[in-house]
């Protein structure tokens, strides 16, 4: 997990070195950050915990505080406006259902479930006047509340795929548009359109300027690329991944 400028200078920060997703700042408490790490695409069982993580100044000072226990797939968090819940998913229940914790001192503060059935509710996210928790699930789709909570935007394969795979072999999905709602479901607009894999979106409480925030050479390294995760084949004896298409 890495911090970066808004507008790319100064480079990236490396926060935390493991495998971590998403990410998603306090409202009200400066330099705090939630997430969950361990696997992803993981069984509701998998060993996953929702994290803050504070960052202290250039020189260190990181600390990271477990928020839940028992490691049954708790993740997305997303912290309310108020600075004081954060509602995340987990699998506790043998179905990934979403609940509700206190922001600071994690399940120890209380915790109090949401949904409850048996799919999946994941990728929760709180709208900015506190009102409303938007969420993914085999019923739903997932988005960020606008700022006056009256729209959500997100990532969709709404308009289909905008290219071949073979078109972008470095990329792990190559769909996926950025799309904004009313909150009544209605008024749907696309605000991109390429063959890349766009997401995941939120908003922001006040207008920033577009910036293109690519990486250097020398921050990302030398230049290389593989083909996408699925079109790697197992050697049925050397038991050992192949790729193709590893160049600059």
């Amino acid at each position: 997990m890495y911090v970066v400028n808004s507008d790319g200078s100064g480079g990236r920060r490396q926060i935390f070195s493991g495998n971590a997703f998403p990410t998603s700042w306090d409202w009200k408490r400066k330099g705090v950050i939630y997430t969950s790490i361990g696997p992803d695409f993981a069984s509701e069982s998998t060993e996953v915990d929702v994290v803050a993580i504070s960052l202290g100044d250039d020189d260190g000072g990181i600390a990271m505080k477990k928020l839940t226990v028992g490691g049954e797939n708790n993740a997305f968090p997303s912290p309310s406006p108020d600075g004081k819940w954060v509602v995340f998913r987990s699998g506790r229940s043998g179905h990934k259902n979403l609940y509700v914790m206190d922001a600071e001192h994690g399940e120890a503060g209380g915790v109090r479930r949401l949904t409850e059935g048996p799919w999946s509710d994941t990728m929760c996210n709180w709208s900015p006047d506190g009102e409303w928790i938007a969420f993914a699930s085999d019923r739903h789709d997932p988005g960020s509340g606008s700022p006056d909570s009256k729209s959500i935007v997100f990532t969709s394969d709404y308009a289909a795929v905008s290219a071949e795979p073979v078109s972008n072999p470095h990329h792990y999905q190559p769909y996926g548009e950025i799309y904004t709602v009313s909150i009544d479901g209605s008024n749907i607009r696309r605000l991109t359109h390429n063959s890349f894999e766009d997401g995941t979106p939120a908003w922001t409480p006040y207008f920033l300027e577009p910036q293109d925030v690519g990486e250097t050479l020398q921050a990302s390294g030398r230049c290389a690329f593989e083909d996408c995760h699925w079109l790697s084949i197992e050697d049925a004896q050397q038991s050992e991944e192949l790729f193709y298409g590893k160049s600059c």
